[in-house]
């Protein structure tokens, strides 16, 4: 058995989205980058606070252009 390759960090994730190398972030890939629950993701699909394409009864795909609206809307700090 071979070793799995693990997939890249929320820092490189985050760098890749902004940078226009991502097409659709996984559940797992946009908590990463967001430092918050799988679950938590989730539940922000479920009200309608993150876009999401749904492939099916439990599998989503968030488009990068909803991830980076979320990331802008819910920045913190002195506006820029």
């Amino acid at each position: 058995m071979s070793a799995r390759k693990p997939g890249p960090a929320g820092p490189e994730l985050l760098a890749a989205l902004q940078a226009g190398e991502l097409t659709f972030l996984t559940v797992a890939e946009f908590a990463l980058i967001v430092r918050m629950g799988k679950m938590a993701v989730y539940r922000l699909a479920e009200t309608g606070e993150l876009e999401v394409n749904r492939l099916g009864p439990r599998a989503i795909r968030i488009p990068a252009g909803a991830a980076l609206a979320f990331l802008k809307a819910t920045r913190t700090g002195p506006p820029s």
